[in-house]
């Protein structure tokens, strides 16, 4: 397992890793990854920006994140304990086929080494309210859970956390 830098070649295997997280999800209630979201231009913005991150296994995406230092307006009205140097995760995803497999964990890890080596002093991140999985997963791994906000369109509910150093 090898985690890589998204580049352009990439954004076919990357937007049909989306989709069958997506198909997953749904089928287990969970409706924040669609046909529409995550969209093709904003995961081609992120590539661009060099900010898209993939775990790869055999050749095939295992596991997706994007780490940015844009917080965005969906953040700012949380009551975050650090607000001056945070790394932002989103779009973070394992295929169903390595669910159990330690792939959240290894992404996990790099995000934690990325932050420490770039001098941020936390990583914030959302996760759909309802996926208890995801939840624990960060807060087994040091995050603590910071507040709660709805996301439009859809009006979703997600749970903020934050991990500070």
């Amino acid at each position: 397992m090898e985690i890589k830098l998204a580049v352009e070649k990439d954004i076919v295997e990357i937007m049909f890793f989306f989709r069958e997280c997506a198909k997953h999800n749904i089928k287990n209630g969970l409706f924040y990854w669609n046909n529409h979201h995550p969209a093709y231009q904003d995961t081609m913005n992120d590539i661009n920006k060099q900010e898209l991150f993939f775990l790869q296994d055999r050749f095939i995406c295992a596991g997706v994140m994007c780490l940015n230092s844009e917080p965005g307006n969906k953040f700012a009205a949380l009551a975050w304990n650090d607000k001056e140097n945070p790394l932002i995760m989103k779009y973070f995803g394992v295929h169903p086929d390595w669910h159990k497999k330690d792939v959240g964990n290894k992404l996990l890890e790099f995000s934690n080494q990325k932050a420490l080596d770039e001098d941020f002093t936390s990583i914030h991140a959302d996760v759909f309210s309802s996926d208890e999985v995801h939840k624990r997963m960060l807060i087994d791994n040091g995050f603590e859970e910071i507040g709660e906000y709805l996301r439009e369109p859809q009006m979703f509910s997600y749970k903020a956390f934050e991990k500070e150093f």
